[in-house]
Order: structure tokens, then C-alpha cells, then sequence
């Protein structure tokens, strides 16, 4: 199934198409009969935004939180280009600070897909679960990008690859998250 975001995943290189694929089927897990809330931690060039809207694009609001003013631009011009701009919002600010600055209209609603991509050290990725996981709804799906470490490592020294893996398996071990599906870099599961 190709949609824009396949194409933006193939041009920046940021999320793969099983990326994509992942993030529709959290999308396709929401509830169809009321609006849904999504928030996107880590922008990059949108292709996570626009796999969601790829899914759904009525009855749905996805806030993105991003730091970079970069990122801020190229994922704008990405969802506005594909005309999805009014279901979309953007926080310019460190991920955990995120829950302080969602707009009025989304404050106090449970998430009901929360997806994880913007730091990857450990303390980074422990701060934004901290931040943003006792928002989201009991029993709605969490994505988490560079789980699985199957690109090129070659001259990327340890220090430097992910963190994400082992911060995922302590939510799973400690019953916070059970595991639905691990494709492309990416791990789905739904919160307990």
C-alpha cells in the first residue's frame, strides 16, 4: 500500500516503509466512533504525521513536538502540502516539556496513540515515557521508532547507536506495555 508517506520515508530515509506500515496499523487499531488524539514526539520531515493522516483523515487531531526549527518547517511544509494542515499542530519544544504545551483544546484528553521518536539516548527516551505515558489511554497502542536495530551499523560506535530497546522491554517486563508487533525499526504495543 503506497501512500505519501512511503514516498517521504524513501526520499529522507528517517522511518522505512515497514515504519509506515506499523504506524497505519496503530492508526487502524482507534476507535472509529469518536475523535482520537495522537501525539508524535520527534517531527523529522513528517513521515510519521502523514503515515497517521495516510490512515485517517476525518475525526482525528495530531500534535507533533519537536525542538527544531528544521524540523518544524520541513514536516509543516510535508502536512500542509498534503492538505491535512488543520487536523495537525506543532509544539516547538524539548519532547518531555510537551504535556505543559499542548494547546487548550487538547489538554486533559487521553492520547489515544502516543509515538516516540525524538531522543534516543536512555535518559531521553525515559524522560519523554515519564512525560507522556500516564496520559495515554489503558489500552491504546504506543509506537517506538528505533527499537530494532537492523540498519548499517558499520562505524557507529556503541555509545552512539539507540537506546530505545531496553527502556521498551523494562515497560513490557514491568506489565506497563504488552507487545503487539516489531516491524522495520519500529515496536507497536498497547498500554495496559
Amino acid at each position: 500500500m503506497s501512500c505519501a508517506a512511503h514516498g517521504l520515508a524513501l526520499s529522507r530515509g528517517l522511518l522505512v516503509t515497514e515504519d509506515v506500515d506499523l504506524i497505519r496499523e496503530a492508526v487502524a487499531m482507534l476507535p472509529q466512533d469518536r475523535p482520537v488524539l495522537v501525539v508524535d514526539l520527534g517531527a523529522g520531515s513528517g513521515t510519521s504525521a502523514l503515515s497517521v493522516f495516510a490512515e485517517r483523515s476525518h475525526g482525528i487531531a495530531v500534535v507533533t513536538v519537536d525542538k527544531s526549527e528544521v524540523a518544524l518547517a520541513s514536516s509543516g511544509d510535508a502536512i500542509r502540502g498534503s492538505g491535512f494542515g488543520e487536523l495537525w499542530s506543532f509544539i516547538r519544544s524539548d519532547s518531555w516539556d510537551g504535556p505543559d504545551l499542548l494547546p487548550a483544546q487538547h489538554r486533559g484528553v487521553p492520547i489515544d496513540l502516543l509515538l516516540v521518536d525524538a531522543g534516543h539516548a536512555e535518559h531521553e527516551v525515559r524522560r519523554d515515557v515519564a512525560a507522556w505515558l500516564p496520559l495515554v489511554r489503558p489500552g491504546a497502542p504506543v509506537w517506538f521508532h528505533d527499537y530494532v536495530g537492523s540498519w548499517n551499523l558499520a562505524g557507529v560506535a556503541p555509545e552512539d547507536l539507540p537506546q530505545v530497546k531496553p527502556v521498551v522491554d523494562e515497560l513490557v517486563a514491568a506489565g506497563v506495555l504488552e507487545p503487539v508487533k516489531e516491524a522495520g525499526w519500529g515496536w507497536l504495543g498497547v498500554k495496559q
